[in-house]
């Protein structure tokens, strides 16, 4: 689906350990872990339209509690239920599911939500597009403290092998003629 049409669906589910595993947040507990998601999530989504739920599974017979971050429904389903079978049954019984998107790089999870009419996309893409529209917004919002430091700059994409390519013949050139003169 194409990134542009996010923003005209009715909902957006999270695959939420899916999600955090697919960020490579690796530090602390899982609680910990989670806790950063949510957070990063709760900075990326501030002021993003829509709705947005977040599912985390809680089958290991641990139950944790449900609530709101912000515009950021969170959702822990009862013990014994997973995450997928959480998402599936939401989207079997809504009369919406063909306007919700879910954000999954769980294959057969997509597939089965698909086959109900739902959108889906890669949680590394989802995470990518979040991440430029705060990048954006924090460039836009103008700072009354002056220009953002620069670990909050907009960080510049990587050249392509054709630009690299011919940088490295700028500079080699320039240093082949350093060292004759």
């Amino acid at each position: 689906m194409a990134v542009k049409g996010w923003l005209s669906l009715n909902r957006v589910y999270i695959d939420g350990y899916n999600l955090l595993f697919s960020l490579e947040i690796r530090e602390g507990s899982l609680e910990e872990m989670r806790e950063e998601l949510l957070s990063r999530l709760r900075e990326a989504l501030t002021n993003r339209p829509g709705d947005f739920t977040i599912v985390f599974d809680a089958a290991r017979g641990t139950s944790f509690s449900s609530g709101h971050l912000g515009t950021l429904e969170i959702v822990f389903t009862e013990p014994g239920m997973s995450a997928d079978d959480y998402l599936l049954r939401e989207f079997a019984s809504s009369p919406h599911a063909r306007s919700s998107l879910l954000v999954t790089s769980d294959r057969k999870l997509a597939k089965e939500a698909q086959w109900l009419g739902v959108k889906v996309v890669d949680a590394r893409l989802f995470w990518q597009k979040m991440a430029r529209w705060s990048c954006q917004e924090r460039e836009a919002s103008p700072s009354k403290d002056g220009p953002a430091p620069p670990h909050k700059r907009k960080v510049r994409p990587l050249p392509d092998a054709m630009e690299r390519e011919r940088w490295l013949k700028i500079f080699t050139e320039r240093l082949k003629g350093k060292s004759k003169g």
